[in-house]
């Protein structure tokens, strides 16, 4: 099984949320999908155009769940 770890931020000038690649970088340093078999971390990118089982998925599913974040504060919900 594995855990795939993402920053969402808020910023007050913008009035949007993201996810905050920076800060993930920085507290991922080894990556964000934590494998429990093997008890290591991962990078979603392998290299050579290859990527983490469902790492692609998964990172399109916060990417939209993001989004939908945003248009729900501009209909202020």
């Amino acid at each position: 099984m594995t855990t795939h770890s993402f920053i969402i931020t808020y910023d007050t000038t913008t009035n949007e949320w993201y996810v905050d690649n920076g800060d993930m970088e920085y507290k991922y340093p080894d990556g964000n999908i934590w494998d429990t078999e093997t008890e290591t971390w991962n990078h979603e990118y392998l290299g050579d155009g290859k990527y983490y089982p469902m790492a692609e998925q998964v990172s399109e599913t916060i990417t939209n769940a993001v989004e939908k974040l945003n248009e729900q504060m501009v209909e202020g919900k």
